[in-house]
Formats: C-alpha cells, structure tokens, sequence
C-alpha cells in the first residue's frame, strides 16, 4: 500500500471501513503511511454513527474523520517553497565568491571532481541525488554512506576538514533546493546505507520514517541543537530522530528562520575560534 500510495502522487488517501477507528486495520494503515506526505482520513456509515467524531465532515453518506496530516499541506507547503526558492537563489548569489573559492582549494590540494553525489532519502522515502563539495580523497569516497565519518577521519582532506568544520560543504545543496529535492530546513538527508549499531537507521530508530514527511534540509532542528555529525550508538540516534519529529510537528516560517540564523551564527563562531 505505501508503494502505491508513494507512485500514484496522491495528496489524500480515504480508508473505508464499518468499524470505524476501531478497526484493525487503521494502525497498520497508519504506520505504513508514517513517511508519506499524505493526508489520511477515515470514512465511517453516517447512519451508523450515534455521534458524530469531533472534527468529522460530511460528505454524502459518509464521515470522514482525520486520522493523518501532512504537516506542509496547502498554504503552509506554499509558504515554505517560496521561502526556499527566494532565500535559497538569494545565498546562491552571495555565497558564489566562497563557492568558487571552496572548489578551487579542493581542484589545488588533490585530483578528482570537485563534488561528490550521493543517493539519500528524500521527501516519502524517494531517494534523491544530494550534492556536496568533496572533502575525501577520490579514493576513499563512500557513496552507500555505510561508514560514518569519525573524529579526525584520515580519509578527509586537510580542506576538507575545514570546509565541513564551518558546513560550506553543504553549500551545493543549495542547487538541490532550488530543484525541489531539498529544503533550506528539515532533517537531514541520511544515506541510502546508513547503519547504527549494525542495523539500518529505518529498522533501528522507531518512527525514522515519519521524517519523511517534509522535504530534507542543509540544516535542521536537530543540528543547532547539538546534533550533527556522525552518529555512532542508538542513544544519540533517537535524539537525533526525536529533534527532527520536533520540527516536523512544530514547523513554522518563523521556526525556519531561527534555525538559519543559528546555524549562521554557529557557522561563524566555529571559523572564529580556529
């Protein structure tokens, strides 16, 4: 169901029954949906309510009752593309001298191409294509994202540490932004591979998935609140999964632009203090 749901680009999915919430059915429904942007209703026999739910509308011989929202339907989902679209071409522009800078270093400290593309997770689950400035030697790029990069990790570059000590490795994905695979905020990608504990982070972490819900973000919740970088044991995996249900539950424009203008400042105070 969830893969039929995900192909057919379906905003609304009405899940018929006489049991009404009840029914077995509707929480496996509901997990198999956890990661779809869709809104979920159920349909129960009007007739055959005492009372109506609180909330329920009527439509014909049915009432349908909420059971699932995506947190960026309608206006909001607007609202938040057009703030990405206008903030995201805005830093493109400001950011190009840093941008070239960045790839120069890269092209004189060592060979190979000055960025590196990885298939993550992107909004319901789809992987996308996500850019980054390479910051490992050509050789020792992993593109599954199976191995985590650790503390002083000999596979990154001396300009590769620096550029991911102040996140402009990350700056290419403003490019996926403006394509509409990512979001200037939300959870960060996580690669196709990526582990904790042996396990893949979806099987490992309950409710992962539901970060799907919303497009992945440059930066996010969970980073400005001390969760960034690699992860490495199931405690800090939930954490970090806990924050990013957070933002997902709790977005707003003004939500944005305070983790923008932490991760600047956090951004900043970081190159100061080398």
């Amino acid at each position: 169901m969830r893969q039929r749901v995900s192909d057919s680009g379906s905003d609304i999915v009405v899940l018929v029954s006489e049991d009404g919430p009840g029914a077995p059915l509707v929480p496996a429904v509901c997990e198999a949906l956890e990661d779809q942007p869709v809104s979920l209703c159920l349909a129960i026999n009007w007739v055959d309510l005492v009372r109506p739910p609180d909330g329920a509308l009527r439509c014909g011989s049915y009432a349908l009752q909420g059971l699932l929202r995506s947190p960026l339907d309608g206006l909001g989902g607007l609202s938040k593309r057009l703030f990405d679209l206008g903030v995201g071409t805005f830093a493109l522009v400001v950011l190009s001298p840093v941008i070239l800078a960045a790839a120069c270093a890269i092209v004189l400290e060592s060979p190979g191409p000055v960025l590196f593309r990885q298939q993550r997770f992107g909004m319901g689950g789809q992987p996308i294509s996500v850019l980054k400035f390479r910051t490992m030697r050509p050789e020792s790029c992993d593109v599954s994202g199976g191995v985590q990069t650790a503390t002083r990790d000999a596979r990154v570059t001396r300009v590769g540490r620096l550029l991911r000590r102040c996140s402009i490795d990350e700056l290419p994905q403003l490019i996926n932004v403006l394509r509409g695979e990512m979001s200037l905020v939300g959870p960060r990608p996580h690669p196709l591979g990526m582990t904790i504990e042996d396990r893949l982070y979806g099987d490992a972490v309950a409710h992962y998935r539901a970060r799907h819900l919303v497009r992945p973000g440059i930066t996010g919740w969970a980073q400005v609140n001390g969760s960034r970088g690699a992860v490495h044991d199931m405690e800090k995996a939930r954490r970090r999964v806990e924050l990013d249900l957070y933002y997902v539950n709790n977005w707003s424009l003004g939500l944005d632009l305070l983790i923008l203008i932490r991760t600047v400042t956090g951004a900043f105070l970081s190159l100061r203090a080398d």
